[in-house]
């Protein structure tokens, strides 16, 4: 019965691909959607490889997604199974899930980033999307799900909805209200980093670390310690985050190279 729906769903759409009709990944789709899983928290390093597609098939939207890596502490198995769902989506280009389930990932699993709601942050990267590529309406996205929820969301988006967010700069520090994570998980981030890893060297790669829903990310290869990653995260919090806004440092100086440091809730940086 759920096969059937779904072929008559998907052929409303228009969208014959074998990915989306593969039962296994709409109910996969699904379950993350209505949030039916449960992980144990694992950790480990994701690397998405976004920019290029398997078997060279470029998509006319990847000016958007980017390669980026990380490691979590705390979501590494439920990313796993993201992962696995975003490739399927990628051979399928089924632009509409794998936006979803790129920012999923970039979220670092967290459920609340990508709720389908007017006021959640994945509404931003929709908005995002549609500037970046100079699109006026989600009809591409809601036309390219395999997630009745989720292509009615793309619908119900108007363009006049998608705000410019707000940016205070104090000096080499800008605040933006693009991507601004929970203080307390930041707290708790800056925290671990400097009294469970504080001699740890954290190596040219990857570079971003996630817990819960916020990650700490920079700009250039360097073996940072977690003492020098917690001192940057709490000068953020201080400055930034502690007002609702996301933190990026620019022209920090480590071990003779200049970089930026991003304190934010995605993986793949501030902006």
């Amino acid at each position: 019965m759920i096969s059937i729906l779904v072929s008559i769903f998907l052929s409303f759409l228009g969208i014959v691909t074998a990915a989306i009709n593969d039962p296994a990944y709409y109910n996969s789709l699904s379950s993350f959607i209505n949030k039916e899983h449960n992980f144990s928290k694992g950790n480990g390093t994701i690397s998405v490889e976004a920019a290029s597609l398997v078997y060279n098939k470029r998509s006319e939207y990847d000016s958007y997604f980017k390669d980026f890596s990380f490691y979590s502490f705390d979501a590494f198995d439920k990313l796993v199974q993201l992962h696995s769902l975003l490739k399927d989506a990628e051979l399928a280009s089924a632009t509409g899930d794998r936006l979803y389930l790129y920012n999923y990932i970039a979220f670092n699993g967290q459920d609340e980033q990508v709720e389908l709601s007017s006021s959640s942050a994945f509404k931003q990267e929709v908005c995002k999307f549609l500037d970046i590529n100079s699109l006026n309406d989600t009809s591409t996205l809601s036309a390219s799900s395999g997630n009745a929820d989720l292509s009615l969301f793309y619908q119900q988006i108007q363009i006049e909805d998608c705000g410019k967010s707000k940016n205070i700069a104090r000096d080499s520090t800008s605040c933006d209200g693009s991507h601004a994570p929970n203080a307390g998980n930041c707290q708790a981030l800056a925290d671990d980093l400097e009294y469970n890893h504080g001699g740890d060297v954290f190596s040219d790669s990857p570079r971003s670390y996630c817990l819960a829903g916020c990650c700490v990310s920079w700009s250039a290869p360097i073996s940072a310690t977690g003492d020098w990653l917690s001192a940057k995260a709490g000068w953020c919090i201080q400055q930034c985050v502690n007002a609702g806004l996301s933190c990026e440092i620019f022209g920090v100086v480590y071990a003779n190279k200049t970089l930026d440091f991003c304190l934010s809730y995605r993986a793949d940086g501030c902006t």
